[in-house]
């Protein structure tokens, strides 16, 4: 498997606790202009975090022992997920994301936000939509500005800050970040990792490799 690198949200933290907000981020995040752009077209839309083998669920629907594991969550799963549909949002690769930055912001009023004076406001507490994304090498810098170039354009506020690999370790172990960029490598043997990553306990517990808080 060719693994998974990623941005990653930490969803424990407000800001990225209203599944809408996540979604419309990822609508957001123009992968097919940043490939061209950045890294001369050289890249493929991660859709599996066993991407590249026969333990990846994309463009495969679910068998009738998957579907009879998932029966009781099934007002969680989405159908195109159990169909094998499902793909990330894609773009013309254009620059100019509209049909996405027009699904997002239906999305972002839905989850109680309103555009005001080109700042995205929550209707609620007045606060514009903030978040920061937090980076250990200047070399993620123009994938980073990139996204929150797009980002802004809806009146959201992002701030990227580049720390020393001691203080981004630090952060790391303590889940203090709203947003990193990750990479998970897998196997053909998924193990004891998966709970690492994964579970409940140990999104509650510092230093594990449960980067986005996954319960």
């Amino acid at each position: 498997p060719a693994g998974m690198t990623a941005l990653v949200f930490n969803t424990p933290r407000a800001v990225f606790s209203d599944p809408r907000v996540r979604r419309a981020l990822i609508l957001l995040f123009d992968f097919e202009w940043i490939n061209r752009t950045l890294y001369a077209g050289l890249f493929k839309r991660t859709q599996s975090y066993f991407e590249r083998s026969s333990l990846s669920s994309a463009g495969r629907a679910a068998d009738a022992r998957e579907r009879a594991l998932l029966a009781p969550y099934a007002a969680d799963v989405k159908p195109e997920i159990m169909e094998g549909t499902y793909e990330l949002p894609q773009s013309s690769g254009s620059g100019r994301n509209r049909k996405n930055q027009r699904a997002a912001f239906k999305l972002l009023k839905e989850a109680g936000y309103e555009l005001k004076d080109g700042r995205l406001i929550n209707k609620q507490t007045g606060r514009q939509l903030e978040f920061e994304i937090l980076a250990a090498s200047t070399t993620q810098e123009g994938l980073l500005l990139s996204f929150a170039r797009d980002v802004e354009r809806l009146g959201i506020k992002v701030n990227i800050r580049v720390v020393d690999s001691a203080q981004y370790q630090s952060r790391l172990t303590d889940y203090d970040y709203d947003m990193i960029q990750s990479t998970w490598s897998s196997s053909l043997s998924p193990g004891n990792e998966q709970l690492f990553r994964w579970s409940e306990a140990s999104a509650k517990t510092p230093g594990t490799y449960n980067f986005s808080g996954i319960e």
